[in-house]
């Protein structure tokens, strides 16, 4: 079943937020969309004395559908230790087909 370009548009999507970005690519291809995949990574570290829980991190304000994270959410398995450090990527890829300015 061919699910057209709008289809293949929203699995491309779905994939991105996944984090799963080969699959997102293919199909972001097939919508005829670019998929311009920019990464940078972020590092959390726990400088207090007791274990800090995460129970969810968000992604908000304008155009924040074009961010995603690639390990699950909340990062980091949810907790961490004191004097520990833990890194996880967050992508942006611009739904709007079209490129923006970066401020």
């Amino acid at each position: 079943m061919d699910e057209g370009i709008a289809g293949a548009w929203v699995h491309a999507y779905l994939h991105r937020k996944q984090g799963d970005t080969s699959n997102a690519g293919y199909w972001y291809e097939r919508a005829g969309k670019p998929a311009a995949w920019v990464s940078f990574s972020v590092t959390v570290t726990n400088l207090g004395t007791t274990t800090l829980s995460f129970y969810a991190a968000t992604l908000s304000g304008t155009n924040s559908v074009d961010f995603s994270f690639n390990s699950g959410n909340p990062p980091c398995s949810g907790s961490l230790a004191p004097n520990a450090t833990c890194t996880f990527s967050v992508f942006f890829a611009s739904q709007q087909g079209r490129d923006r300015e970066r401020s």
